[in-house]
This record gives C-alpha cells, structure tokens and sequence, in this order.
C-alpha cells in the first residue's frame, strides 16, 4: 500500500465524525511532510486533531511528537494511543498548543464552528 492509500484508509476508519474543513487540506499537507519522513526521523504534529496525521507518520517515522490542547479531541486522541492501534508505541501526546514564542496564553474551545 502506498502513502496515499494508507493515509485516506487511516483517514476514513478513524475521522467518520470530521466534515471536509478537517481533511480538506490534509492529505496534500501529510503526503509533502511524509516525502521527507526516514525511519529514523521525528515527526511533529502540532494541532493532531484524533491523530490521523500521526498515525500515518508513526508509520514511516521512529518517533512522532503530536499536539492538542483542546481536551475533546485530546481525549479521543489518547483512548487510540491506549487502543493499541499500529504505531501508537512511537506517539508521544502532549496537552499543550505551540506558539512562535515561550510562555502560556489562554486557549479558548470553540464549541460551534458554523456561522
């Protein structure tokens, strides 16, 4: 199985629940960064989101580093990382957002994207 067909096999078994603002960008965005991923590189995922992303790097990388703030998403994030699912063994999740500079901001929940 190619890039391609794993990441879109990842993307429609674990995000059913995600409309297309989620993937709309994506796939173009995991294939660029994943020409580049060697196994014995790190990957970063900063907003992992449920971590399709990372479990598709996981699967070309020794390790990824992924991100989530918001609790909800985090928290589907971490039953996959307890899940056993291939890969979850190289992803490590932190609780925090990353910003161009050091220190804590507030992070506000969006509960309702739509206008």
């Amino acid at each position: 199985m190619n890039k391609l067909e794993f990441y879109r096999s990842l993307k429609e078994a674990h995000s059913p629940g995600f409309d297309g603002w989620y993937h709309q960008n994506s796939e173009a965005q995991f294939l660029k960064a994943s020409a580049f991923l060697k196994e014995h590189d790190t990957g970063i995922d900063a907003g992992c989101y449920v971590g399709d992303n990372a479990f598709a790097m996981a699967a070309f990388a020794a390790r990824v580093l992924t991100f989530e703030p918001d609790f909800r998403l985090r928290a589907k994030m971490e039953a996959r990382l307890s899940s056993g699912e291939q890969g979850a063994g190289r992803i490590k999740l932190f609780p925090d957002a990353l910003g161009k500079e050091d220190g804590t901001v507030e992070f506000q929940v969006v509960n309702d994207r739509r206008p």
